[in-house]
Parts: structure tokens; sequence; C-alpha cells
């Protein structure tokens, strides 16, 4: 019996283990490095009230302030779209969704004013299948090694950054955008770059294309190598900005089963064979 409920809890063990690494997060920290725009406010947080209690406990509480669009943080459609959705106004249903994450790590490397059009995306699909209705778009350019420096010059791509004409980001253009937005109806879109119009862009036209359609932006994506292509759900976690043009998020993605049957197949193959093993030893061990 103490075999059987050993090798009962070891096996728990080794499942939990294999799926307590299904969620996936897609933020980075919010504080002081956080990338913004050039020209905004600086980012504070200041301690209000710290330290022991007279009855004995801690308390600790702080105050802070930042502008909305800031570190991961979502973009709602009426940032570049007069009469659309705000902050507090975006369904829950669109903040959710399934994820696709599309991958243009190459041709970013090579050219830092790389532009997805509509034949990326649509070769995109011949090799993977259709982007399905709802989904939420996650733009890898391997930009993420960019926003780990905290460095403007080297994320923005210029010398000067308070010269937008400078800036050299990859994006994605309107025909593309327009695409997802009218005949795939994603829910949001999301870029592991600072924005979704490319550093070269004039006048911002994917901005402005989702906000015609009410399709939400996220901003500064992180750990975007991590995750699948498909296969995963996607949460835009923010705070109900009442009137909000944007807001820090919280995103994080939850991969379906499906994206992690190989790996865990993997895993519990091993950990069924480490059972045996031990199996067979206490066995001896018993003169079974």
């Amino acid at each position: 019996m103490k075999t059987f409920t050993f090798l009962i809890g070891l096996s728990l063990c080794c499942k939990f283990s294999v799926f307590s690494r299904k969620i996936i997060d897609l933020s980075y920290d919010f504080g002081p490095k956080s990338i913004s725009w050039p020209g905004n406010p600086s980012f504070n947080l200041s301690h209000l009230l710290i330290g022991k209690q007279p009855g004995g406990f801690w308390l600790e509480k702080n105050w802070f302030s930042s502008n909305e669009h800031r570190g991961t943080h979502i973009d709602a459609p009426a940032h570049f779209y007069f009469g659309s959705l705000h902050i507090h106004q975006i369904p829950l249903d669109d903040l959710i969704g399934p994820g696709i994450v599309i991958r243009a790590t190459k041709e970013a490397n090579e050219n830092n004013d790389f532009v997805m059009n509509k034949d990326f995306i649509l070769n995109w699909e011949a090799e993977n299948g259709q982007i399905p209705h709802g989904a939420i778009i996650l733009l890898d350019f391997d930009w993420a090694r960019r926003y780990l420096t905290f460095d403007e010059n080297i994320i923005f791509g210029t010398k000067t950054v308070n010269d937008v004409s400078s800036y050299h980001y990859p994006g994605i253009g309107p025909d593309a955008m327009t695409y997802l937005v009218k005949e795939k109806h994603i829910k949001a879109i999301g870029t592991d770059a600072t924005s979704p119009d490319a550093g070269q862009a004039v006048n911002y036209p994917s901005h402005r294309i989702c906000g015609r359609y009410n399709t939400t932006i996220i901003e500064n994506v992180a750990n975007l190598a991590s995750m699948p292509i498909k296969g995963s759900t996607v949460f835009l976690a923010a705070i109900k900005l009442k009137g909000g043009s944007g807001v820090p998020a919280r995103v994080f993605a939850i991969l379906d089963d499906d994206s992690c049957n190989m790996a865990a197949t993997n895993i519990m193959s091993s950990s069924l064979f480490t059972i045996m093993i031990v199996f067979s030893i206490v066995n001896c061990y018993n003169g079974i």
C-alpha cells in the first residue's frame, strides 16, 4: 500500500510539473525603465507609508503616476480615431481571443524598416492555415532583445530620439492591417516593437485603421519567442480606465493542451519510465 501511494504521489507531481508551465507572461515589468514615447512625463513611484506600525504589523502603500502609453500597454481605438471606443468601453470579449503569432524576425533583423504587407500574411496562411475570426495577432520582430536594453536609441532605431522622422523599427503596412481587421475580423493586434506602424510610416496608418474598426492594439509585447504560432488563448488584463486612450496591461497567454502535448508527452514518458524503475527497485527491496 505504501508503495502504491508513493507511486501515485510521484505520478501526480510529474503531471502537475508538466502542466504548470502553460501560462506565458507577455508583459514587461512596469516601472521607471519602462519605455514610453519620448516627451511623455516620467514614471514616478513614491512611498506614502512604509514600515512597522504601532500595532506591530507591517504596512506599505505607495502613490504612482505615469502616462497611459508606457511599457507593455494597450491602445484603445479612440487613441487615433475620433468617436471610437475608449478603454472602459472595450467589451471584455474583445480582450480575450485565440493567439496567432506571425514571425518576421529574419526580415526585421535584416531591415529595421521592414513593413509586413498583405502578401506576407497570405503566404503565412498558406503555410500555417487560415487566421480564425476573432484572433489576437502578435507580431514577432525579435524586438524584445532591443527593448531589454532599455535604451531609447536602440529601441526606436535612431540617434536622435526627439526627431520622430528618424525612427527605424518594423511594423505592419495598411494593406495587411486592412486585411486583418476587415476580412479576418481580428480583436486585437500586438507587436514586440514600440508601435504597429513602422518607424518610417507617415501619419500612423495602421493605428488609424485599427481605430476606425475598433480594434485594440498592444505595444511592447514580451516573450513572443516562447509562444507557439497557434494554440493559445491571449488575455489583455487592463484596468477599466474611464475615458482612457490607453493603459498599461498584464498581457498573458494560456497554451492549449495540443500545444503542450509534445512536451508533455516527452516529460510524462520520462516520468513514467522513472516510476517503473522506482517500482522495480521497491519491489526488489520488499522481496516481491
